[in-house]
């Protein structure tokens, strides 16, 4: 089934685009050895909520956290990962993946 979008939801979509490329560009420039998964997941939540946003991922199915990734080729998703498995000057945190949707008071 398609749902049409309306052009407020459209422009809502595309501003939260906008607001995820930045949280996920500010969260790539803190990517490195020694960082921690939950550092990164915190900071993401804290920059998408700073722009009237909620992290998109919070709650659903029981997810907890702001942010999806793994550390170096793990398939794993999570933030949850235990900081000592990933401190160090080895393992990187891989690519995050977000999403976000607007607070309800900004619905269109």
């Amino acid at each position: 089934m398609i749902i049409y979008k309306s052009a407020a939801e459209i422009d809502l979509m595309r501003e939260a685009g906008a607001i995820l490329g930045e949280a996920l560009a500010h969260l790539q420039s803190l990517a490195r050895p020694g960082v921690t998964l939950i550092e990164l997941d915190r900071e993401a939540d804290r920059v998408i909520r700073a722009r009237d946003c909620i992290p998109g991922f919070v709650g659903y199915q029981g997810y907890r956290n702001a942010i999806c990734t793994s550390v170096n080729d793990q398939v794993v998703c999570s933030a949850s990962t235990p900081a000592s498995s990933i401190a160090g000057s080895g393992p990187m945190p891989g690519s995050p993946s977000a999403s976000a949707r607007f607070h309800p008071r900004r619905s269109a």
